[in-house]
């Protein structure tokens, strides 16, 4: 109680310009991060391990269940205990998490936007679980950059500025290519009624609002598979440095910005590369819902909204349901035979596969 703090601009054991106080503070942070992520890690094999037991159990029971309504509750109850499990917990990133089966020996992590990040979250980034911070792979449109940007937090500020400054930093914009995105849109929706087509002639606005409610209807499936056919060479490019930074033994983070969807095509990706089963390839896209919560949450993302007119109604795109990620991987497989052969027409050879499943196998 007596002790009192060394001046300013004392030399600090480690030999760093920080006072020895503040080297203190900032050690004992971070090995309190470490060891928040080491018993997270046991906790996490511990409760998927009994709620997946108690989800087989209570299946079993509630087949044929006179309560649906109970056992849709329950079963939700159920995904978010073990979504939660699957997760790191960092204050202001959500959906922070390794990737799925032999995918989760590798220091490869997906999550939303890093904008709402706090000094404790930028500390824990900088060395995650013990692993260098190598590459942090943005997916988002610079139009969702700058807006994220304006809404950061100071210690993001200065992360974002850090990384950029180390060249750790790259953008990888899936939905960059407006003009490819739409052109697949109007390739997998149903012909077009003759209004606007007729109207066509004079305007291209029908043609837009057409196409715009294509997409509602069609929902994640199909934004998830005009992405995909519309962006092969940045899809491509974002699974190879996943690859390149893992093959060094770095941390790699990759992220959009819920850290769901475009962040859910590249993760079922390169789980695939590493082998890991389709089924716990969605169950693993499926945990996003449960761990942002809000309109994301299950149940809610589900309820029905208002018709919409005019441009897209993003608020339509909610939630993570197997069912999306399952089309996604069904028009890969029927456009390209299988993930491997999508991943070569979008610039990552066999070789290059081999060599990161070569890594977890």
């Amino acid at each position: 109680a007596t002790r009192s703090k060394p001046q300013c601009g004392q030399r600090s054991v480690c030999g760093c310009n920080r006072s020895r106080y503040r080297c203190i503070q900032v050690a004992r942070i971070q090995n309190r991060s470490r060891g928040i992520a080491f018993v997270n890690q046991i906790v996490s094999e511990k409760l998927q391990l009994c709620a997946s037991t108690a989800c087989s159990s209570l299946w079993c029971s509630l087949q044929g269940s006179r309560a649906p309504a109970l056992s849709m509750m329950i079963a939700r109850r159920l995904v978010a205990v073990v979504a939660t499990a699957a997760s790191i917990s960092l204050q202001g990133i959500k959906n922070f998490r390794r990737l799925r089966g032999a995918a989760s020996s590798l220091p490869v992590y997906r999550c939303a936007a890093l904008d709402g990040a706090t000094p404790a979250d930028v500390i824990a980034l900088a060395s995650i679980e013990g692993k260098r911070l190598g590459r942090v792979i943005d997916l988002r449109n610079d139009d969702e950059i700058g807006k994220g940007r304006a809404n950061r937090t100071a210690a993001a500020t200065d992360f974002y500025r850090s990384i950029a400054a180390e060249e750790l930093l790259i953008n990888r914009p899936l939905l960059g290519d407006i003009t490819g995105f739409w052109g697949a849109v109007a390739d997998q929706a149903p012909p077009l009624p003759i209004l606007p087509q007729i109207a066509m002639l004079w305007s291209s606005r029908p043609l837009d609002e057409a196409l715009s409610r294509a997409l509602e209807d069609g929902g994640l499936a199909m934004l998830y598979t005009c992405i995909l056919a519309s962006a092969p060479e940045e899809v491509g490019r974002a699974v190879d440095d996943v690859i390149a930074c893992a093959l060094r033994d770095e941390a790699v983070v990759f992220h959009c910005a819920k850290g769901k969807d475009r962040t859910g095509l590249v993760a079922a990706l390169v789980e695939s590369i590493c082998e890991v089963p389709r089924a716990e390839i969605v169950n693993g896209y499926a945990a996003s819902g449960a761990l942002l919560g809000g309109d994301d949450a299950p149940g809610v993302a589900d309820e029905p909204r208002p018709p919409s007119s005019g441009g897209v109604d993003w608020g339509r795109f909610r939630g993570s349901p197997a069912a999306a990620i399952e089309a996604a991987l069904d028009w890969i497989d029927k456009n390209h035979g299988s993930p491997a052969a999508y991943l070569e027409t979008c610039g990552v050879d066999a070789a290059r596969q081999k060599q990161l499943r070569d890594a977890v196998l």
